[in-house]
């Protein structure tokens, strides 16, 4: 989702977008302002295959992009390289993004929202603890999904980063899941909230539990659109696909590659990992 700076945007006379186009004006806004748009950063390569999962998946739609991730629509159709040429060509040309984006760390660009220099950060909820400690960033954070684009429903990727396994190996099995279990129960909701600023894997009532605002309204958010989640595009696909997701956007980003010949690109990787058996399918 995107975090905002509360402070930034109240004295600049702006609220939350409420479309794409919006959020375009609130970029230029804060640029002719002197601000850094949005806190985004491509030095590890990695966030702007999540950049894409937003706009692929609120351009071309959650089943289209699922139906492209297993392999069954190509990756070089035109709704994913409009998604490519808007975030990663238009939106870059514009000077929405942090100069040199491509030597900036995704650190470095965290502090720059936190310091005020940057308005915007466009990134995971894992962020919800840090962005509410006063000490990381004394201004007030607010958060809001990307807005719809084109009238189109929004799809915020969402994926499992990791996971827990039990060993094969372990001579306590039963007592190994039954922590598992612990893990996901009401009680343990509690450490995941207050102990460690976690979102938890449950659903909870945030009433109960003493968190900040910014933690509060992002539970509550990604409970209520639970059922309208997309994907997290390299959670999904195989190496050889990823690989050239994250080296490719960093072209187009450096303006040596053009969005179509990264969709083509795409497409060539997804077509090798098909043939070895490499791509899996998650179409309903």
């Amino acid at each position: 989702g995107t975090f905002y700076n509360q402070r930034i945007f109240e004295e600049q006379g702006l609220t939350e977008p409420a479309t794409h186009q919006e959020f375009l004006e609130m970029c230029e806004t804060l640029k002719g302002a002197g601000l850094i748009p949005i806190a985004f950063a491509d030095q590890p390569k990695w966030p702007a295959g999540h950049m894409f999962s937003i706009f692929a998946g609120y351009i071309a739609g959650k089943e289209k992009l699922a139906q492209a991730i297993s392999g069954e629509v190509p990756w070089n159709d035109p709704d994913f390289v409009d998604a490519i040429q808007t975030f990663f060509v238009d939106m870059n040309q514009a000077g929405y993004f942090i100069p040199e984006v491509n030597a900036v760390t995704y650190d470095d660009a965290n502090l720059l929202f936190a310091s005020g220099q940057a308005a915007t950060a466009i990134t995971g909820t894992w962020m919800v603890g840090q962005f509410s400690d006063p000490e990381y960033i004394p201004d007030p954070v607010g958060f809001f999904f990307y807005p719809p684009i084109d009238g189109k429903p929004i799809a915020p990727p969402a994926g499992l980063g990791s996971g827990y396994f039990v060993s094969q190996a372990t001579q306590n099995p039963q007592e190994a899941m039954r922590f598992l279990d612990y893990l996901f129960s009401e009680e343990a909701a509690k450490i995941w909230i207050e102990g460690v600023s976690s979102i938890p894997p449950i659903a909870v009532n945030v009433d109960d539990y003493n968190i900040s605002d910014l933690m509060q309204f992002t539970i509550v958010n990604l409970q209520q659109n639970a059922e309208t989640m997309g994907y997290n595009i390299d959670v999904l696909t195989p190496e050889n696909f990823n690989t050239m997701m994250f080296d490719g956007f960093q072209e187009v980003l450096a303006g040596t590659k053009t969005a179509q010949e990264q969709a083509d690109d795409l497409e060539a990787a997804m077509q090798q990992a098909k043939e070895e058996g490499k791509v899996m399918d998650i179409t309903p």
